[in-house]
């Protein structure tokens, strides 16, 4: 099975001169966690911007949302896959990387669909021993994190 055939597709995605208030009410109206972020010119995958992105580095930090650019705060160098590659080449992804989703691209690295363990989850090519190692190392990363106070 390939990654298209179980990926979101039509993900969404902002440019990093977008300010975070509009990205946050896209991911609202939306209800959506995060948004890929996008090259204006090619509209390659830059990386990612999520909620937990928005509230860490925006509301906890103080800053204005309006005047604050998606370029400030998204996660850049974002893991993805290509959108005819197999399942089990983004298990191997996720578990080895500690990710929950994963831009799909296409081979000019545009996006096409974004894949997340939830998308997993209903895969008959996943078995639930697969999808308990990527839980865990999503977990791992979260708990690294924690020990040395990053974000």
């Amino acid at each position: 099975m390939r990654v298209s055939e179980i990926a979101t597709a039509h993900p969404v995605s902002v440019l990093t001169t977008t300010s975070t208030e509009d990205a946050a009410r896209f991911m609202a109206d939306l209800v959506i966690g995060d948004v890929i972020v996008s090259d204006e010119h090619t509209g390659s995958v830059l990386g990612m911007l999520t909620d937990r992105d928005l509230a860490v580095h925006i509301v906890a930090q103080g800053l204005d949302a309006a005047g604050t650019s998606v370029g400030t705060v998204y996660t850049p160098n974002a893991v993805t896959i290509g959108a005819e590659a197999a399942v089990s080449d983004v298990v191997d992804l996720m578990t080895s990387n500690g990710l929950h989703r994963i831009p799909v691209v296409d081979s000019d690295g545009r996006a096409v669909g974004l894949i997340s363990v939830e998308d997993l989850s209903t895969c008959e090519d996943v078995s639930d021993d697969q999808l308990r190692a990527v839980m865990k190392s999503i977990a791992n990363k979260y708990r690294e994190r924690r020990v040395l106070g990053r974000e």
